[in-house]
């Protein structure tokens, strides 16, 4: 879907991710940079690494969640909270995906090493 956007500064990136952290609303921190939230999501596909940051802010926001409601309920302050509801909320906590696994050839390292070191004319 086409959106009348401008396009996004730095800035307006770090604003967006910092509101998104704190809040964890895509809508609240697209206003905060003068966006709709429809073109928060096309930015998002169109941005890799904009959707990188995305998920890690609302990881963010996720775990706040988690301290607040595990704190309410260690401190004894859960009166207005029903601790069963609670824990399935915790339960239900979001998935990071999976990270490919990054692998280190040392005999390849090395022999970049060789190759330095014999440019070098060690």
């Amino acid at each position: 879907m086409e959106h009348s956007i401008r396009p996004w500064l730095v800035k307006d990136r770090k604003r967006f991710i910092a509101t998104l952290a704190e809040t964890g609303n895509p809508a609240t921190a697209a206003r905060a940079i003068g966006q709709t939230l429809a073109a928060a999501y096309d930015m998002r596909e169109r941005w890799p690494l904009l959707a990188d940051e995305w998920r890690k802010a609302l990881g963010v926001a996720w775990e706040q969640v988690e301290m607040r409601l595990l704190a309410t309920l260690l401190e004894g302050e859960a009166e207005d909270i029903d601790a069963k509801v609670a824990l399935e909320m915790l339960k239900r906590r979001p998935v990071a995906p999976a990270r490919p696994l990054v692998t280190v050839d040392a005999a390849k390292i090395a022999r970049v090493r060789d190759q330095i070191r014999a440019l070098a004319g060690e």
